[in-house]
């Protein structure tokens, strides 16, 4: 039974570099990603996971139902150098191991995938850019970009958030976001907050030496910026920054009352309605929160609700490209 199935990684960036690094210290690793499901599932299509001869597993196909037997898997098709298509529950011939939740899933298990392939994906998300990924039954990953027919799988760079701001949401919402596995920087005008962040291995995006100091940082497109200040004369030089940014989500602490004065500030400032209406405030699934914690959870549930609809667009906008290159 191979060792230490499961892991905590289950980003593509992470499982990628996975196989990347343990090629590099000499261990054969390989590659599975999930090709369809039916009924309830833990991941989606296009999730992947990668075992590696030693015996470790990174990443994740179930709840624990069938990973051991996917790592098993893995390991007997590093052994035939063989490319391995299963699948598991409903019309799977594995009639003892099931999926409580219903359903099935389909995976295939890659074990040499392309080198050059899984390279130039990790680079494009290493680099926040969306890779596309080509699977073929009978060779597994064999490129990057586009490719006529096989599986395509569009791979998302993981989701960042940026947080400005002090007192206990700031450091609530650091705590949680990086516990999810989301890529979290900071400023503040706290020095303490700062070493504490800093102590967590966050880093700070820049200075915050006064409120009408001007800012600089960037947000692509899979970033979120979210303001905590209740001394609200911190924020202008922030939002003027944010909202020139293609950052998905920008959001402010505060109660409606307040973003109404905040827009009309903002006005004052020179930004247009359009960059206003960009502002998400007040922020959270649960209004009113009274809790740091529970703020926090709101937030970032939000937070992750409107990432899910930009990775989807993120999604067809690849395709779109794919198909504009292939014609």
């Amino acid at each position: 039974m191979p060792a230490n199935p499961l892991s905590n990684l289950e980003l593509p960036a992470e499982i990628l570099r996975f196989v990347r690094d343990e090629e590099s210290d000499g261990r054969r690793a390989a590659l599975v990603v999930v090709t369809d499901i039916s009924g309830g599932s833990m991941r989606q299509v296009g999730s992947l996971s990668a075992v590696s001869e030693s015996g470790k597993m990174a990443g994740y196909v179930s709840n624990g139902c069938i990973d051991a037997d996917v790592a098993r898997q893995a390991l007997e098709a590093l052994e035939s150098a063989e490319v391995k298509s299963l699948r598991y529950g409903a019309g799977s011939p594995f009639v003892d191991l099931r999926l409580p939740c219903g359903g099935s899933v389909d995976i295939l298990i890659d074990p040499t995938p392309n080198p050059v392939a899984l390279r130039e994906a990790l680079h494009a998300l290493d680099a926040r850019r969306a890779a596309t990924v080509h699977f073929c039954r009978d060779h597994g990953l064999v490129t990057y970009g586009s490719a006529d027919g096989g599986l395509k799988f569009v791979l998302t760079p993981c989701m960042k958030l940026i947080l400005v701001g002090k007192g206990p949401p700031l450091m609530a919402l650091a705590t949680q976001a990086a516990a999810a596995g989301i890529v979290v920087g900071f400023a503040t005008p706290d020095p303490d907050q700062r070493a504490a962040l800093e102590g967590m291995g966050l880093e700070a995006e820049f200075e915050m030496l006064s409120p009408w100091s001007a800012v600089s940082f960037e947000a692509d497109r899979w970033t979120a910026a979210l303001l905590l200040f209740h001394d609200h004369e911190w924020e202008t030089q922030v939002l003027k920054t944010a909202l020139a940014t293609d950052a998905f989500y920008v959001g402010c602490l505060g109660s409606k009352k307040t973003h109404t004065l905040r827009k009309l500030s903002l006005l004052d400032e020179g930004l247009s309605p359009s960059d206003l209406d960009r502002i998400k405030g007040p922020i959270g699934l649960v209004p009113s929160m009274r809790s740091a914690p529970f703020l926090g959870i709101s937030v970032l549930a939000e937070i992750v609700e409107v990432f899910g609809a930009v990775a989807k667009s993120g999604e067809e906008e690849v395709k779109s490209r794919a198909k504009a290159i292939a014609a």
